[in-house]
């Protein structure tokens, strides 16, 4: 079997029959689909079993909730896939995804460790692509450590932006060995669950194919996705995030500690900027931050040596417990920026 395709389900039933649909569609017969009821309580585990009685593609595995990482895992160990490709329960997919990913993979020099390919995010008035800047193509190991690597984590070139490769885990497919050695083993963690093992499965990977073209729709017009609720302890889970990153790659050279370091302070500042976008007037947010930089100690992450001259300002003023100016600073930044925030 070629592919597993894992589905991580929780609280997801407008969509899911579209998810499953899109997938059981695709005209690449060799693959298997992992449906992971995640303890969804709502009719998400009916409508598993039901497809699962229907076409003898589709596994279901029951599960008491544990969170995004603990389904992905679980479906996992349970793939028989060569290779292992994951779609959310709320995106879908185009038609011909695996079709044109399997003629990818047989058209490449190399047997691949790790394909990418092009997204697009949907929202409720707009469409945005997410790409890459890279050349499409293969990428043998030596080609990887010149044009990726450098730029894996945080692109400097794009002006503090995020890494050259997108570190999501759905845009992506993984050889299966690959990916049982280096997948997430912190369960808990809710916020950067894909880069901490993205960016070691490329750290580690012989070779890469990048591909621009779009096959996976990025659902953002789920209401009641993560995304889009205000969470008091955003900035919990981003320190949860950078133990486990500090932990798992801190032996991949001064290169990635760098990278490293500019992700650090970016979460941080993504962590304020989330209370502006969630509305929450300065006086509470202010002490919001008080109380989450206290009991993380999350700054101690970051080195202010290096940084880009704003962002070490930004970061200063934390460090200085100015929390007020900063919250007014993002404010200001999303009154301009309304789109990207940060």
């Amino acid at each position: 079997m070629l592919f597993s395709v894992i589905v991580p389900i929780y609280k997801v039933e407008a969509y899911l029959r579209k998810c499953v649909d899109s997938i059981l569609a695709q005209e690449c017969g060799d693959f298997e689909l992992i449906l992971v009821d995640d303890g969804s309580p709502d009719g998400c585990p009916a409508i598993c079993d039901a497809y699962a009685e229907e076409d003898a593609r589709v596994r279901v595995i029951h599960k008491e909730n544990g969170g995004v990482v603990s389904a992905r895992n679980t479906g996992i160990r349970k793939a028989k896939g060569e290779y292992i490709c994951y779609v959310d329960g709320d995106d879908w997919v185009t038609p011909d995804w695996l079709k044109s990913i399997r003629q990818m993979l047989e058209q490449a020099p190399q047997k691949l460790d790790i394909l990418a390919f092009g997204a697009r995010m949907l929202f409720q008035d707009h469409e945005e692509e997410i790409g890459s800047s890279l050349e499409e193509g293969f990428y043998a190991k030596d080609r990887l450590e010149k044009e990726i690597y450098p730029f894996l984590i945080s692109d400097r070139r794009l002006l503090f932006g995020r890494g050259i490769i997108f570190s999501v885990a759905w845009n992506k497919v993984y050889k299966k060995s690959l990916l049982r050695k280096y997948y997430c083993r912190d369960e808990r963690l809710t916020v950067g669950e894909d880069t901490a093992f993205t960016i070691k499965c490329f750290l580690h990977a012989e070779n890469a194919y990048i591909s621009n073209r779009v096959f996976y729709l990025y659902n953002r017009m789920n209401e009641g996705s993560e995304l889009t609720k205000y969470n008091p302890d955003r900035l919990k889970a981003v320190a949860l995030e950078y133990h486990y990153l500090s932990t798992t790659l801190r032996k991949e050279g001064t290169v990635i500690q760098k990278q490293l370091n500019d992700l650090y302070a970016k979460g941080i500042m993504a962590g304020v900027f989330h209370e502006m976008v969630a509305g929450r007037p300065i006086g509470e947010a202010a002490r919001n931050l008080a109380r989450v930089f206290r009991e993380t100690g999350i700054l101690r992450y970051v080195s202010l040596r290096g940084l880009p001259p704003f962002v070490m300002a930004y970061i200063l003023l934390l460090r200085l417990r100015m929390y007020r100016v900063a919250l007014l600073g993002a404010k200001a930044w999303l009154r301009r920026n309304p789109m990207t925030g940060i």
